[in-house]
């Protein structure tokens, strides 16, 4: 065989190894994102921790640092409660664009005057990942008198 056809050969090969080497190279954000194994933490509440003179209609928020499974907040991982009483709450969870998740918690009956109430958020809270809060975290605040 001359030798200019075996080196163009060679080119040949040469070049498709290296188209084939370009289109087979991927990141790992396109195809394998990578694995979130990060747990969602509360970023701030509303009312947040000792306020006094919250008014009882109150609508109490949650922020977490990212979006959390819908089904994982119920009354079994997040409860507001007075010493015996537990108030009953509508939960309602909203993803925000900037990548975190708002809770909010909306009393289904009036909340008592000039109590001190405790909301108490457990670890079965988790993101869409299955993470879940490394620990409970909880916060109280007390209504106004009237």
């Amino acid at each position: 065989m001359p030798l200019s056809l075996l080196s163009h050969r060679l080119v040949f090969v040469l070049m498709l190894s290296a188209v084939l080497a370009s289109a087979c190279t991927i990141t790992a954000d396109e195809t394998y994102p990578r694995f979130d194994d990060t747990p969602p933490r509360v970023l701030r509440t509303f009312p947040q921790n000792g306020w006094v003179q919250v008014p009882r209609s109150v609508t109490i928020k949650v922020w977490f640092s990212e979006p959390v499974e819908p089904s994982t907040v119920s009354v079994a991982t997040m409860t507001l409660f007075s010493g015996d009483l537990f108030q009953r709450c509508r939960y309602e969870v909203s993803q925000l664009e900037d990548g975190t998740c708002l809770v909010q918690m909306r009393p289904l009956d009036m909340l008592m005057p000039g109590v001190e109430y405790q909301l108490e958020i457990y670890q079965g809270v988790s993101d869409l990942n299955g993470n879940t809060l490394l620990s409970s975290t909880g916060f109280s605040f007390t209504t106004m008198e009237r």
